[in-house]
């Protein structure tokens, strides 16, 4: 199947090339090779310098991430290292980020370029370990084109959050090669490399536990470590098992460390899915199911998409009793092929490098996430499928139609079309990457029922501002969904930004009837409640949200904003103060605590001293809200009998304000004005308009609305 001449001819031995062609191959053709595949690689990947970032992880990994946006610090390598952020730990992978930071401030283009350049680098590190194992040289150049070009390994290389995958791939072919060097020839230097490399892969993803398992096939195949196995060649002296099996045991307590390091993030980031909700029958359906979808679209990959709902979780479609019968004679039928042809060596130890690679994302052990399955998960599985692929099909097309020149030339255009097949499937997948709508657009096209996906194009019409369709896309996910809170939230949300408020109501509610203690659609709530001037309700579902998250700023201000509505003043000024020590440089809370401690109906609420030391405070750093912040100073002034400062004051808030943007304040500031001059003190419970617009960066975004 692939391209065959010198060296690589047709095997006289199981998995070996004839005595007659066993020679070097020059320096010349191993480099000519290796330049193809990075040209090839990087022309496909080049559009992706022109991508965005997407919502769907890149920003929350990225760009909105404070401690990658400040780069490489001794605290974010010590950061770096003990973060279970995201239900992962991958120190390397964060410390790769923190250099791009250094390197180019994160631009989309840099990003995608890294992870473009380091795919060509795990391309260029597969061949070069593959064909020095086994003598191999043009079979193991189409299996690192295969590994290149394939398109079910665009996301991984497209999606710039998927950059563990990339990192991982290139330590651990590192690591492979390396232990061809220990094979050979021993010694500790060489152990040493091995465990380095792994320990590097391990930590930008743990994907590679089960590499010291491989480590093992491959002392079958292609090392010739193991009586039995056919080998291309002679690579180190052939050992008992029990000594390989002692010189793995450190690489194995390496990735049992590693493993229960993931498992605990997992677990504390809230990944692990209940195995209530998906018993052990029901993964082990799953993964046979998966590993033959895998296959499938291995041979035609058609219908890739960024979504593949579980069949047991939200969203999914069970498994019927023929989609797990054909997928287990599926299995079965690649297993015993596999061991049939067992003596030759690579038919077996590609099958299980492919299982055992892929066993670790498969949710046989715990289910991670709501997908079944990822195209992402292929990436380094697909080597062991790929190997025994090429080097089964050359060995049966020679053993068939003989190794003349012409064969050996037909199969290499054979091979060189399949390559060209796939690279243009995969230029049409790469674009799909381009940006959220094109990538969610595409997924819809083979998921139509997927909520998730609805719910996500719903956000990002929203974000460009197209209202409409994005309150069709929400309406279908939360319809194709209703038992999931967080369709009905992201609903209510998009409601509020088309002034729906009775509609966001009744969707905030059956968020909250499906899952009381959610913590957004109780802040979303409050704050709606409060706009619509239900202030009693509000301060409920709002003093709830202030428990769980006592160090939020923005809330501790609505829910003062609520109490005091409610006429609950005394509460309402300890939860301003609260806002305001979470927040320093925030100047709203001040503002509004000293007009309610200068005005309050109630002389026992009224503290005249403390409201001109909290207004002070206010205009100090109030910033664009000067004009609030002095009619605050006004009325303190003249709570405490200094009328003529209260009158200079607000003569200076109604020069500094615009009456345009705000009339409310303008006409509470000269019935106030008329008060002081009058040589009295104002009572109101607030001066008018509204603080949430165009206040001072320091604040939350939309401090007094939803």
């Amino acid at each position: 199947m692939g391209p065959v001449g010198r060296g690589d001819m047709c095997a006289v031995g199981p998995g070996s090339p004839p005595r007659i062609f066993k020679r070097a191959i020059s320096l010349r053709e191993r480099l000519f090779i290796a330049v193809l595949l990075a040209l090839a690689t990087g022309f496909l990947y080049a559009p992706t310098l022109d991508f965005e970032l997407l919502d769907y992880d890149d920003h929350k990994y990225l760009t909105l991430h404070h401690h990658v946006r400040k780069g490489l610090t001794v605290a974010n390598l010590e950061w770096a290292f003990t973060t279970f952020h995201f239900s992962n730990w991958h120190p390397v992978t964060w410390l790769s980020y923190l250099i791009d930071q250094e390197l180019f401030g994160l631009s989309p283009a840099g990003l995608h370029g890294m992870n473009a350049g380091l795919h060509v680098l795990a391309t260029l590190l597969l061949f070069g370990w593959l064909s020095d194992a086994t003598g191999c040289v043009r079979r193991s150049g189409f299996v690192a084109a295969l590994f290149a070009l394939h398109p079910l390994h665009v996301e991984s290389v497209a999606w710039v959050s998927e950059r563990k995958d990339v990192l991982s791939a290139i330590f651990g072919f590192a690591a492979l090669w390396s232990y061809l060097a220990y094979a050979r020839r021993g010694g500790a230097v060489r152990y040493a490399l091995v465990t380095l490399w792994l320990g590097l892969g391990l930590m930008s993803k743990s994907t590679l536990v089960t590499f010291p398992v491989l480590f093992l096939l491959l002392d079958a195949w292609p090392l010739g470590r193991v009586q039995g196995f056919g080998a291309p060649r002679e690579i180190g002296n052939r050992v008992g098992v029990r000594r390989l099996l002692l010189e793995k045991l450190p690489w194995l307590l390496l990735s049992g460390l590693t493993s229960w390091l993931t498992v605990r993030s997992q677990d504390f980031g809230g990944a692990i899915v209940s195995r209530q909700l998906v018993p052990l029958h029901l993964r082990v359906e799953n993964a046979l199911v998966s590993t033959a979808k895998y296959l499938g679209k291995t041979v035609w990959p058609d219908g890739l998409t960024i979504a593949y709902p579980h069949p047991y979780l939200s969203g999914g479609t069970p498994l019927t009793p023929i989609e797990v019968g054909v997928s287990v004679v599926v299995f079965a039928g690649c297993s015993l092929a596999a061991w049939h042809w067992r003596s030759r060596g690579y038919p077996l130890v590609g099958w299980l490098w492919f299982l055992g690679v892929l066993a670790p994302a498969s949710g046989l052990v715990a289910q991670v996430g709501s997908q079944a399955m990822a195209d992402r998960y292929t990436y380094l599985p697909h080597v062991g499928l790929f190997i025994a692929v090429v080097w089964g099909v050359t060995d049966w097309v020679c053993s068939v139609l003989g190794r003349d020149r012409s064969v050996v030339r037909a199969g290499g255009v054979a091979g060189m079309a399949v390559v060209f097949l796939y690279a243009t499937m995969a230029w049409s997948q790469v674009h799909v990457w381009r940006n959220d709508v094109t990538l969610i657009l595409h997924a819809l096209q083979f998921e139509p029922r997927h909520a998730v996906l609805h719910s996500a194009l719903g956000r990002e019409y929203l974000l460009e501002e197209r209202y409409e369709e994005s309150l069709r896309h929400y309406r279908i996910a939360a319809a194709l969904d209703p038992r999931d809170p967080d369709s009905h939230f992201a609903l209510a949300e998009a409601l509020t930004r088309v002034d729906d408020f009775p509609g966001a109501r009744v969707h905030f509610e059956q968020c909250l009837s499906i899952d009381p203690a959610h913590l957004k659609a109780r802040k979303g709530v409050g704050a709606l409640m409060l706009v619509m001037g239900e202030f009693e309700v509000a301060s409920g579902h709002l003093g709830f949200a202030v428990k769980r998250s006592p160090r939020d700023s923005h809330l501790r201000m609505n829910l003062a904003q609520a109490l005091a509505g409610a006429g609950r003043p005394v509460e309402a000024i300890e939860q301003y103060r609260a806002a305001s020590d979470l927040n320093p440089r925030w100047a709203v809370p001040l503002i509004e605590m000293a007009w309610l401690l200068a005005t309050h109906p109630d002389s026992e609420v009224r503290e005249g001293g403390r409201a001109v030391e909290t207004a002070q405070r206010a205009v100090a750093i109030a910033k664009g809200r000067a004009d609030y912040a002095l009619a605050s100073l006004a009325a303190a002034h003249a709570e405490v009998g200094e009328y003529d400062a209260a009158v200079r004051t607000a003569n200076q808030a109604l020069a500094r304000l615009d009456e345009a943007k705000t009339p409310e304040l303008a006409s509470a500031l000269q019935k106030a004005l008329l008060d002081y001059r009058n040589q009295r003190p104002h009572r109101d419970l607030w001066m008018g308009g509204d603080l949430s617009s165009g206040q001072e960066s320091q604040a939350p975004a939309g401090s007094l609305r939803p």
